[in-house]
């Protein structure tokens, strides 16, 4: 469309009062003029050849400019009624000279400053759900339990949970790394826990040796061979030297069984009865739960031919007419006879 069409135009919108609006007044305003008039004066004035006018203060015109209608309100600054420009004032800003006036800031963010050109978001571990604001003191620290890593936030659903196995007592967080883990020994099944106490101790016959779980399944029964009589435990008892427990998830040392007579047993955690030694023949022991091969040796005049002896009464007399002058024999055939010429009448004799 020709230039000059745009003129008339223009014109009779301007005449018949069809522009409404101040910023479509001025645009219109500013080209008729460019259109209809010649000005040489520099960016930042206004007037005719050899009569120019600096525009307002925290104003600015093109070169060419005929009017102070042309001089358009800086980034940060508005329009007054009365043709002056205005700092924006805190909680407000302008990004341009295009927009006529200043803007809220948005929710997120804040401008604490006059002739704000921006505003700024609220740092992480924050959030703002309202427009206007002057202070990043205005923004909303995440409770506790909760974290927040990015920036400008408009809402308490922003912040992110702590999740379970975990537990946050400050505010304003930032990350998940903030998030402490419930120690070993415990769990914690809940989110945006706020305490210590929230992580749950692992119950007597049981631990747990990791850190930050959130089930009662991740504490494990004690092995056969050990129990556990407190709460929160990472590791377990074993049992005694001369005990055995075949069962899992023991809570109290009792539940330990003693070998039986017979036997013994020199090492902690035995699992099974299995791990009791039998003493061996020839030997006999007679108290429960022996800690060392300390098996009695069978008297000489005696022999034991059986595993796990639990007295001396296993102990078997050398038959009359026989005798056996060393201790801890195994079997009938140790037993001598008398010479000939001699006689023995007793049993078990050692000579």
């Amino acid at each position: 469309m020709p230039r000059s069409l745009w003129t008339c135009i223009l014109v009779y919108l301007l005449m018949t009062q069809q522009i409404h609006g101040n910023p479509f007044r001025r645009f219109a305003s500013r080209f008729l003029r460019k259109s209809l008039s010649i000005s040489d004066c520099s960016e930042g004035t206004y007037g005719s050849a050899g009569n120019c006018s600096a525009c307002p203060e925290n104003s600015n015109s093109l070169a060419g400019s005929t009017s102070i209608l042309d001089c358009v309100c800086l980034a940060g600054y508005s329009n007054t009624s009365n043709d002056t420009c205005a700092a924006c004032h805190p909680g407000t800003f302008k990004s341009d000279n295009i927009t006529e006036h200043c803007l809220p800031c948005e929710i997120g963010t804040f401008a604490q400053a006059d002739a704000s050109t921006s505003c700024v978001g609220c740092s992480a571990g924050k959030y703002l759900n309202s427009e206007g604001n002057t202070a990043e003191s205005d923004c909303i620290m995440c409770s506790a339990g909760h974290y927040q890593s990015g920036t400008a936030m408009t809402n308490r659903s922003d912040c992110s949970i702590c999740d379970p196995g975990t537990f946050q007592t400050g505010t304003g967080m930032v990350s998940a790394a903030n998030c402490t883990l419930c120690p070993a020994g415990t769990y914690q099944s809940g989110s945006a826990m706020l305490d210590p106490q929230n992580c749950t101790a692992c119950a007597p016959g049981s631990y747990q040796t990791g850190s930050g779980l959130a089930a009662e399944s991740d504490c494990a029964p004690c092995a056969a061979g050990s129990y556990q009589t407190g709460r929160s435990a990472s590791t377990c008892a074993l049992c005694a030297p001369g005990t055995y427990l075949t069962a899992l998830g023991a809570s109290l040392e009792v539940d330990c069984t003693l070998c039986p007579a017979g036997t013994f047993q020199t090492g902690r955690g035995a699992p099974s009865g299995a791990s009791c030694a039998p003493c061996p023949l020839g030997t006999y022991q007679s108290e429960p739960g022996s800690a060392a091969a300390n098996c009695t040796l069978c008297a000489a005049g005696t022999y034991q031919d059986l595993l796990s002896a639990a007295s001396s009464a296993n102990c078997t007399a050398c038959a009359a007419g026989t005798y056996q002058t060393g201790a801890g024999k195994t079997g009938e055939g140790d037993c001598a006879q008398c010479a000939a010429g001699a006689y023995q009448e007793l049993e078990g004799a050692a000579d």
